[in-house]
């Protein structure tokens, strides 16, 4: 059956992937800022400025929502069939240039957070601030590149959008977006990455570094929507762009959001502790109300003198630190003793009692 080319339409489609994007990527930076009060961590930079690149996501979806409305985005143009003429593909390409600045800032600001993350856990080992900070002039040349070349993509500027400016010229747009995406993905990989040589190097059992790890890298289901992003490459063509670019711009709002999920699920830790220990404690007293002879039991279990609970890492996976500490705590602990035999860090070690932001308090 031949569809009306006329009468075809994804602006729906568009709504309704870029609405629940940004409503999940919101839910998942406030459980951030939940998870944070109940471990007792104050809030840093990482925090805030995760926090930036969810309002840079918010800019980037509202600059698709402004190409729907005005620039006939996902709709054929007038050359395949469709409703879109000159002035809505005008309007397509001048909000273009806005998206564009959204889009790297929001990449730029959740790479930054991420790496601000890891400093806050592993900022005891030197060596390692040095490799955050070198990490980040990378992302911060990456963010200045894109914004000048971006901005500057055709000459003179207004050319972008108004092609019928005589003499004006434009890069070869295709190759730049492609091209900007493979950067992105690898800098997303080598900032990803940029912890696994220090928790391989930890005097600690295999299985536990590969649960150390794992959490670490649960940002490549964002990379895995980087990659899905640049193959939408392929299918563009700028006869029929308000057409053809429905799939970038829906993987693109994916890759950030994505992005800004994984960035927070790090944090998640405090969070799951006191939902799961909740649920535990609905079960038992379920069970109680079952069977209060065994409800007898389990409060003499609980009362029994010189009991302490257990802080034996073969069983736990983790060493627990105090009730609802997160995984900064965690990798500081074993961080802080591995390098606390090697004196090549600050003399100050940090005690199992204590969170991140208690070791750098003053004693008084």
């Amino acid at each position: 059956m031949v569809v009306d080319a006329g009468h075809q339409s994804r602006t729906a489609e568009l709504y309704s992937d870029t609405i629940s994007l940004v409503a999940l990527a919101t839910i998942a930076v406030a459980l951030r800022f939940v998870s944070r009060k109940m471990a007792g961590s104050k809030l840093w930079w990482d925090d805030w400025i995760l926090v930036f690149a969810l309002i840079f996501d918010y800019g980037l979806s509202a600059s698709y929502w402004l190409q729907v409305k005005y620039g006939g985005l996902g709709l054929h143009t007038t050359a395949y069939g469709g409703p879109v003429a000159r002035d809505g593909i005008y309007m397509f390409y001048k909000i273009f240039l806005p998206l564009e600045i959204f889009y790297f800032a929001s990449a730029t600001a959740i790479k930054t957070s991420l790496i601000l993350s890891y400093y806050r856990i592993f900022w005891i080992v030197r060596w390692f601030k040095w490799e955050c900070l070198a990490a980040w002039i990378i992302v911060v040349l990456y963010f200045i590149v894109d914004i000048l070349v971006g901005a500057l993509e055709c000459s003179p500027v207004p050319f972008f959008w108004d092609k019928s400016i005589a003499g004006g010229t434009c890069i070869d747009q295709d190759q730049f977006y492609r091209w900007n995406g493979v950067a992105n993905l690898l800098i997303d990989f080598m900032v990803l990455t940029l912890t696994l040589p220090l928790i391989w190097r930890l005097k600690l059992k295999a299985r536990q570094k590969l649960s150390i790890s794992g959490v670490f890298l649960l940002g490549t289901f964002a990379c895995s929507a980087s990659i899905i992003r640049v193959t939408t490459f392929d299918q563009v063509n700028f006869e029929d762009v308000t057409w053809t670019m429905v799939d970038v711009s829906i993987w693109s709002t994916i890759e950030q959001s994505l992005g800004i999920i994984c960035a927070c699920l790090i944090t998640y830790q405090p969070l799951l502790s006191r939902t799961l220990s909740l649920f535990r404690r609905s079960n038992d007293t379920s069970e109680v109300e079952r069977n209060p002879s065994q409800g007898t039991e389990m409060a003499r279990l609980e009362t029994k003198p010189n009991q302490k609970p257990s802080n034996n890492v073969s069983t736990a996976g983790f060493a627990r630190l105090d009730e609802g500490n997160d995984i900064e705590g965690t990798v500081t602990t074993y961080v802080t003793a591995d390098w606390k035999e090697n004196p090549m860090v600050l003399p100050k070690a940090i005690t199992k009692s204590q969170t991140i932001e208690q070791y750098h308090q003053p004693l008084g």
